[in-house]
């Protein structure tokens, strides 16, 4: 479901829990390994792939381009990896009229984070 949403609309934002460990996240396929859950953190994810038989959302930070690979990085796909498939947040068209249901649900992601 998340793919059709990039594909045919887009990028979509996410949010998702922050480990210790992905502050030394360079390159390659994140998963959590080890360390405590610090905080929340909301991203884009722009597209996924499979790199040695593992599959992964390929996702802008927004830490600067020093971060993982020039500012981007991948994390495991289809296991809810660190909560990142739980908390997805899509664009409405224009058209649809229903700006109102699109603020909701950010505003609903913001108050999951902060109590």
């Amino acid at each position: 479901m998340i793919q059709t949403e990039i594909y045919n609309n887009g990028p979509v934002e996410v949010a998702y829990q922050v480990y210790d460990d992905f502050y030394h996240y360079k390159s390659g396929v994140y998963y959590h390994v080890y360390g405590d859950k610090p905080s929340g953190h909301a991203v884009k994810i722009i597209g996924w792939g499979t790199e040695n038989k593992v599959d992964y959302w390929l996702v802008a930070n927004s830490w600067s381009t020093t971060f993982g690979e020039n500012g981007f990085f991948k994390i495991r796909r289809g296991t809810n990896e660190c909560e990142i498939e739980e908390n997805v947040v899509a664009g409405l068209p224009k058209s649809s009229g229903n700006i109102i249901g699109g603020f909701i649900a950010f505003l609903a992601l913001i108050f999951y984070y902060m109590f």
